[in-house]
This record gives structure tokens, sequence and C-alpha cells, in this order.
């Protein structure tokens, strides 16, 4: 058979491609060769980010295991700093490839290929989107950049009013924050419902079904519910402070007195980057207006040192009670230097630093009211010397007769004192804390992990009742729930 005969032979029999088949099948090739070098180039940076996780955290590790008390807890905080950065790189980068794909695929036309697939920059007349899409992307970046830096105004550029710079970088970290988290649910429950939907064999949702250009305007539709939350929020921070009050009554309180034992409740009042001396002023002002008996100031005070706040707190100097001003530690008072500093400014505002200890106040009718605080929660795991909660110790010396009132910062410090059976006598604990999760994404997971999370509680079995405080101020970004900054006057009247 000759070679002619061979190939029509071969040809009948279908082993023959034509030109077209073999063009299709190498653009088909070609098309996928961007797909695998970018697919190289993904693990590549993957890489690279777990080696630098490795590096970064053996190295603290090692500090920690060498480290002990004030300076223990500053590598665990510089740690944790590392760890949320590394976290936040790698949400920054698909946040920023996410947001500039939907401005593009949305707002700009003719930039989806032919084909319909999606682009990361426009397509087909560049020239007339270069501009919006560079600037959009340029945008992003410096907002990312924002978030990251936001951490460096707890050490830097610290006075008795925040400046514009870290207000708006500190902002730019809620907004990150609420971002992150609804993409986040978002996601999970994409893929929840599509690994559900492969398991049936059937596809009885419509969420899988979604088009690019429908994941792109879910993107958009994330990114606006977080910057109206966050602009809601910055609204709610810089507010004045709402004060709420509750009524709470002792069988310690004789039924002769003609009017309720007034508390003051201040809880984290953070003063910072991003509260300083006008809002402190502000707030020393609504609480003098109250006319409290006792000012109450349960943990979290500042978040830097003194050398650097003591204009911004000085305005705490001019509380003005009848019965004192009582403080007890908060978990941020050992975040920075040596809170022993924060002991001597307090004093020197006459200010009473309850260090797991007590004080007794004569009250009209005959009464007394013990007035206890405690070390904060975390102090037991920083070895700290002279500091660690001791509940017996704050509670020594209080009668069993008398109105008691205890200053736990931490609601899960509450907790533990009842159950530890040192609650017998208690009628009150104050906390704060949980700042009632502060911005709406996070609410859940305040809700999860402390054993009380805001408002008025009680314990039957030690009749003891709880109250905590969502704070007066915020921590870090200046967002805040509606109504969640607040100043608590506690009226104690006698139980009949």
């Amino acid at each position: 058979m000759s070679v002619t005969q061979d190939a029509r032979t071969l040809t009948t029999y279908g082993f023959e491609s034509s030109p077209s088949t073999d063009k299709e099948e190498r653009e088909e090739q070609s098309s996928h060769r961007p797909v695998r070098r970018r697919s190289m180039k993904t693990l590549h940076w993957i890489g690279l980010y777990a080696a630098l996780h490795a590096v970064i955290h053996t190295f603290f590790v090692v500090l920690r295991f060498s480290t002990t008390g004030v300076d223990s807890y500053r590598v665990k905080r510089a740690h944790t700093l590392a760890w949320a950065e590394l976290g936040m790189l790698f949400g920054s980068f698909i946040l920023f490839g996410r947001l500039s794909q939907a401005f593009a695929n949305l707002f700009l036309p003719n930039s989806r290929a032919e084909n319909g697939s999606l682009s990361f920059l426009p397509l087909g007349n560049r020239w007339r989107h270069i501009c919006l899409s560079d600037i959009w992307r340029a945008l992003v970046f410096l907002f990312l950049v924002l978030a990251h830096v936001s951490f460096l105004f707890y050490y830097i550029w610290l006075s008795e009013e925040p400046n514009l710079l870290s207000l708006i970088s500190l902002w730019a970290m809620g907004l990150y924050l609420h971002l992150l988290v609804l993409s986040i649910v978002f996601e999970v429950l994409y893929y929840l419902v599509k690994f559900i939907e492969n398991r049936r064999g059937e596809e009885s949702f419509k969420l899988t079904k979604l088009t690019p250009m429908t994941r792109d305007q879910i993107t958009v539709s994330i990114l606006a519910l977080s910057f109206v939350l966050a602009c809601g929020g910055l609204f709610t921070a810089l507010s004045d402070p709402v004060v709420q009050t509750e009524q709470i009554f002792s069988k310690h309180l004789p039924s002769s007195m003609g009017h309720p034992v007034k508390i003051a409740l201040l809880t984290d009042i953070h003063i910072g980057p991003s509260i300083g001396k006008t809002r402190i002023e502000k707030v020393v002002k609504m609480t003098n207006e109250i006319n409290p008996d006792v000012v109450a100031i349960a943990g979290d005070l500042a978040d830097g040192f003194v050398s650097d706040l003591r204009e911004a707190a000085a305005p705490l100097c001019n509380l003005k009670t009848k019965y004192g001003v009582y403080f007890a530690t908060g978990n941020h008072e050992y975040m920075h230097g040596n809170v022993d500093e924060w002991f001597a400014f307090l004093r020197s505002c006459n200010i009473t630093v309850l260090h797991n200890e007590n004080r007794h106040i004569a009250l009209p009718q005959n009464a007394s009211l013990c007035m206890a605080g405690m070390d904060d929660l975390e102090t037991l795991k920083l070895h700290i010397p002279g500091h660690g909660m001791d509940p017996e110790k704050a509670l020594r010396g209080c009668r069993p007769g008398e109105l008691q009132v205890l200053l736990a910062h931490q609601p899960n410090a509450a907790k533990r004192v009842i159950r530890d059976g040192l609650a017998t006598h208690l009628d009150l604990i104050l906390s704060g804390h949980t700042h009632n999760g502060q911005m709406y994404v996070f609410w859940p997971i305040v809700w999860a992990v402390n054993a009380y999370k805001r408002g008025l509680y009680y314990d039957a079995p030690t009749d003891t009742q709880i109250y905590v405080s969502a704070g007066v101020n915020f921590f870090g970004p200046p967002i805040k729930m509606m109504g969640n900054c607040e100043i608590i006057d506690l009226q104690i009247f006698p139980r009949h």
C-alpha cells in the first residue's frame, strides 16, 4: 500500500486531524499556559508567606519563653500584632483583587473580554478607562495601607488630642474589619451551600449559580454595607455618651434611707490615639452632673504611657463625688510600661486605687459601703511581681451586714468570683471589657466568650447582681454600635 493510500485510509477512519482542529488544540493549550503560570506564582507567594509566618512566630516564641512580667506582656502584645498584620496581609491581598475587579467589571464599560471571562484590568479601549481604574485601585491600596499602619499610632504621635491621621487610619481599620468579616461570612455560606448541593446531588438553591457579574455585585454591596456601618459607628463614637440609669435593690441598706446610694460607673475609657482631653472633659462633666455618691472606674483607663497621655487624662482629677473616686485595673493597663506609673498618677488626682483591697464608707442611717476592687483577670497569666487577681484579698475585711460592691473589669472574672464561692455576701459586681462587641460584626464573638455581655444580671444562689457596661468610649477604631457609649448611673435602693 502506498503512502497516499495509507493517508486516505487514516482519513477515512478519522485518525487524521483537520487543520482547524489542530488550531483549536493549540489555542486551548496556549490559553492554559497563563493559568498554570498564575497557579505557580500563587504557590510561590503562599510558600513565602508560610515561611515568613514560621520565622516571625519562632522568633516571638523564643522571646516569650525568655521574658517575664511586664516585658513578657509586651512581647505577647507584639506577637499578637504580628499575627494580626500577617493575617491582614493575606486578607488585604484578597480584598484588593476583589474590589479592583468588581469596580472594573461593573462601572467601566467594555471591561469584560469578548468570551465573557473576567479580566483584572479593563480590556478594549483601555485608554478611556485607565484613569478611573487606576485611581480606584490607588484608593483601595491607600485604604489598606492606612488600616495596616493604624497600630503604630499607639506608640507614636500621641498628645493630649488625637491627630486627624490617626483617626482616619484607625477608622480605616474598622472599615477593613467590617469588609473582611462580611466577605468571609459570604464565602463560608456560599461554599457551605455548594457542599450541601453536591452531597444531595441537586441544585435546589440559587446561591451557587452566581455568575461572575453577580459576585461582583455582592462584593460592591458588602463594601457599601461596611461603609454605612463604619460611618454610623463613627457618628456614635464621636457623639456624647448616653447616661443609662439602673435601679438596684440591696437587703443591706436600711429601709429608713431616704435616697438611694448613687454610683457612677465608668469603664473602658481608653485614653489613647483616638480618645483625647476634650472627650475626657465631656465625660467628667456629664458624670459630675449625675451628682454621684461614688464614681467607680472599672478598668481599661488608658492605652499608652503616662508620659504621653498625662494631659489627656488630667480632667479625671476634676471628678466630684461625696465619697470618692475608686479605680481597679483592666487588661489594658498592663499593655504599656509599668502600671504603677498610672497608679501614681491616679493617686495624685485623689483617686483611690483598689489594688486587691477595699475601703469602708460610712453611709447615712448607720449603713456602710465596702468598696472593693481587684487586679484584672489577665494578671493571672502575666506573673508580674506585686500584681495578680486576688478576690479573696480584695474582699477581706468587708463585713457581712454592709453593702458590698466589687470592681472586676472582666465579666469572666466576676463569674469566677461567684464560682469560687466568694460572692456569698456580695451585693454587686461591676464590670466592663466587652464593649458589647463595639462593632456589629464582632457581637457574636463577644457573646460567645464572655459570661455576661451587657446590662444587669442576677445570680440567685448567692443573691449577687452583676452589671456589665458597654463602656464610656471605644478601643482602637472610632466605631461603636448605636447607643453603646455609656455612663452608668446606678441607684441602689433598700430591698423591702
